[in-house]
């Protein structure tokens, strides 16, 4: 085997083992994330739309968490 297929078996082995592990790690800034999601679907809707988006994710984010 090459030293370049050696390289990339391992950089494809860490893609997976990161991806697989990541959701057990708390995100930085979920409110952000959040707030930018409830207005990018919920704008056109209304501040009231995007307030009652937000508090139903945020419970859903917490009920979650929880667990």
């Amino acid at each position: 085997m090459r030293p370049v297929d050696i390289v990339l078996i391992l950089l494809s082995i860490l893609i997976i083992v990161l991806a697989g592990f990541a959701p057990l790690f708390p995100s930085d800034g979920s409110q952000d994330r959040i707030h930018r999601e409830c207005e990018m679907f919920y704008g056109p809707n209304g501040p009231d739309a995007v307030i009652h988006c937000m508090a139903e994710m945020t419970r859903h984010s917490a009920a979650v968490t929880v667990r």
